[in-house]
């Protein structure tokens, strides 16, 4: 789409309005103009190692490993990548669980040049060779048990550009060809690689990291952030959180995956480019989550609100120790008052609900952390970063205090264009602003609140339905754990919103008793026609709610209800 610069008018005028009411609500040690010194990741590692060189750096189950030891895992790797060929430039792709070796093989790539793209293992063998072949990967890092996942795709010379495979826990010391491609052993690699700082002269401007996003067709995409933007990301990430931080090195617990950006950057990133410690939590369930703070004493938590709403449900919060967490930062989807006020009595913490994406490489809106900012809002757009409502049909007139319609935003920071992907750039990036394809609204006081995506949007008899208003309803609900809606085909209405709803263990209640509940707190047409119980609300990869998946089920139980019942088994 190709808008002048003139179409923009009245969005940079509402800038110029809007930039003293964000400026209000900031923590008085926060500065809105808070300028980053270029530089690059390989060189604040480079700074860190020099004065935190015997600094706790990973907790991984029993083991501590020190900032100097995994400096020199990280060199090694790099200089072993280096050795099989590859350039400045050359990706290469980790497919590689929460351990110690992930956060050297990001490591190892800012050291040289290379591109880090991650992938959750979870993920099947068609979405990995997908990505693999999107980016064009010399290089595959990857576990052995799910070394099958790529094997196939090798020897049918399915993934063309790989030249290597470097195999985690590989029974064999011996390199062997598939394909086109030779498979090592991790260990036996590093073995014979130099503990010296790569000789790769790195720049700010060179690419560091590929990030895989859904698209506005639903094809995943790449988007890349070079080594200076991701600096000045996570040094504004850290300057909002200073005011609540008591050391200036914290100890952060990581229950999300290191492939998803929230993971990256309170995982690895956060810890080489401002300091601190990873501490990876002992799992993602309420147990293994309490565990790990009363093993490890974490400062700071990089959490999801689904994670939080289970921890605040666990018999066991009210015996854990929590004395030494200063700052939970959580963003993601809604949480609740009843939620956050179990957490804030258990501990001195202060919370903070945030907002981004993967084309922002970090949050671009927060809560003040001081403060506490307002419960159910995204907070105000961070240092650096403009944000706005705009009409979500021309995406050009700004939408007045209280009016929903579509988040943009920009910063120096934020993600330029996607990986060789002309189309999915035009329709997402407009004159320098990211159309999110998210639905909120600001405030008259500048803050910022998430309705729902565009795309979950339901549509009855006319009238705009966004599942976050029903979903937050029905969480009120005493017996209610959890809850998910989705939109249905309804021959009157158009569509109509169905409910899946998790109760609360012991506690019971039916549909008409939701439904009666629902009536009293929303108007007739966002009431849910259809309640559905269910064990667990199914979630993505990154462990957000997952409309598509259950959008999906219902299709299929649509297709089954229409066959006659000896059909239907072949489904």
């Amino acid at each position: 789409m190709n808008d002048s610069q003139d179409s923009f008018s009245l969005i940079e005028q509402a800038v110029k309005q809007c930039n003293p009411l964000w400026t209000k609500q900031y923590d008085t040690a926060v500065d809105r103009s808070y300028e980053v010194p270029t530089t690059t990741i390989k060189q604040t590692m480079i700074d860190l190692v020099d004065r935190a060189r015997r600094d706790p750096f990973i907790y991984f189950g029993d083991q501590v490993i020190l900032r100097e030891e995994a400096d020199m895992q990280a060199n090694r790797l790099g200089n072993a990548l280096l050795a099989l060929g590859l350039k400045k430039g050359d990706r290469v792709s980790l497919v590689v669980s929460n351990r110690p070796e992930i956060i050297y093989g990001f490591m190892a790539c800012y050291k040289t040049g290379l591109v880090a793209a991650a992938y959750n293992q979870r993920c099947t063998s068609y979405e990995i060779c997908g990505s693999i072949n999107t980016v064009s990967s010399s290089v595959v890092i990857i576990e052995q048990e799910h070394i099958n996942k790529i094997l196939d795709a090798l020897k049918t010379g399915k993934c063309p550009s790989v030249r290597s495979v470097i195999v985690l826990d590989r029974p064999s010391d011996q390199p062997e060809s598939t394909g086109t491609a030779i498979v090592y052993c991790y260990k036996q690699l590093l073995s014979q690689a130099s503990a010296c700082e790569p000789s790769v002269e790195v720049l700010p401007s060179d690419n560091a990291i590929l990030l895989f996003t859904g698209g506005t067709t639903g094809v995943s995409k790449g988007v890349c952030a070079t080594q200076g933007e991701m600096v000045r990301e996570i040094k504004t990430m850290h300057h909002w959180a200073a005011p609540a931080l008591t050391k200036p090195d914290p100890s952060v617990l990581i229950c999300m995956p290191l492939t998803h950006i929230m993971g990256i950057n309170y995982g690895v990133h956060w810890q080489i480019i401002c300091g601190g410690s990873c501490i990876f939590a002992e799992g993602v369930h309420c147990d293994e989550i309490i565990d790990s703070f009363e093993k490890y004493h974490p400062t700071m938590w990089a959490t999801l609100p689904t994670l939080l709403h289970r921890v605040s449900l666990d018999e066991r919060l009210s015996t854990c120790s929590y004395h030494d967490l200063d700052f939970v930062i959580f963003g993601g989807s809604f949480i609740s008052l009843k939620t956050l006020s179990i957490l804030e009595s258990s501990t001195n913490a202060c919370f903070t609900e945030s907002y981004g994406m993967s084309e922002s490489f970090g949050f671009v809106s927060a809560n003040p952390v001081l403060t506490g900012g307002k419960l159910g809002s995204i907070g105000v757009p961070i240092s650096g970063i403009d944000m706005l409502i705009v009409d979500p049909q021309n995406g050009l007139a700004p939408c007045a205090p209280g009016e929903r319609g579509e988040i943009i935003f920009r910063g120096k920071q934020i993600a330029k264009s996607y990986w060789n992907n002309p189309e999915e750039t035009a329709k997402a990036i407009r004159g320098g602003w990211m159309y999110t394809g998210d639905i909120g609204y600001m405030d008259e006081e500048g803050f910022f609140y998430i309705v729902d995506r565009k795309k979950d949007m339901i549509v009855v008899s006319g009238f705009n339905v966004f599942p976050k208003d029903i979903d937050e309803c029905l969480m009120t609900h005493p017996a209610v754990a959890d809850a998910c809606t989705i939109g249905v085909p309804d021959a009157y209405s158009g569509e109509r919103p169905k409910s899946f709803v998790v109760l609360k263990r012991g506690l019971t209640a039916t549909e008409d008793e939701l439904r009666t509940y629902c009536k009293k707190r929303l108007v007739a047409y966002k009431v849910p026609k259809y309640i559905e119980f269910i064990d667990v609300i199914p979630t993505t990869h990154n462990r957000k709610q997952d409309r598509v998946l259950l959008r999906k089920r219902e299709e299929k139980e649509s297709v089954r209800n229409l066959l006659s019942p000896l059909d239907s088994q072949s489904i």
